[in-house]
């Protein structure tokens, strides 16, 4: 069973669609203040689920959450509208692109390029790139081999 584990994560570590499949993607059931109820349907939540996990998470209102995010394991993580514009979106996370999240926050393609293009670097070399709702980027590149 170990060795399946290790061939399995050696696996999803190599085709992000395989990752994908497995682990999921994060959802936004809450985006930009505003509840999507086909969201909490589809993934079996209720919305006294959501305000149980505002309490426990030191929020007061559903009016002050700007986001809500299902993450992969499961977990519900709250930001406050306060918070938004700290919170960094991936666009892309290990070289492939998230293509929801970059249309979810209205960027296209050819905006990305040309972001890309700008700090010299192609989307095979990136890690981690992340946009937050104020516009600042942040780009981690993969470490290269010697």
């Amino acid at each position: 069973i170990s060795l399946l584990e290790i061939f399995i994560s050696a696996l999803k570590n190599k085709w992000q669609g395989l990752k994908r499949m497995v682990e999921g993607a994060p959802i936004y059931l809450i985006y930009r203040g505003r509840i999507d109820e086909d969201a909490l349907i589809q993934n079996r939540i209720s919305i006294n689920e959501v305000i149980t996990e505002m309490r426990t998470q030191g929020i007061g209102s559903l009016e002050d959450v700007y986001y809500g995010i299902l993450e992969q394991n499961g977990k519900l993580s709250l930001i406050e509208e306060k918070n938004k514009d700290s919170y960094a979106h991936s666009i892309i996370i290990d070289a492939a692109i998230e293509h929801e999240t970059l249309k979810r926050l209205g960027y296209s393609e050819e905006w990305l390029k040309k972001r890309l293009d700008g700090e010299g670097v192609k989307p095979d070399e990136v890690f981690l790139m992340t946009v937050c709702d104020s516009g600042s980027i942040n780009i981690i590149r993969k470490k290269t081999e010697k």
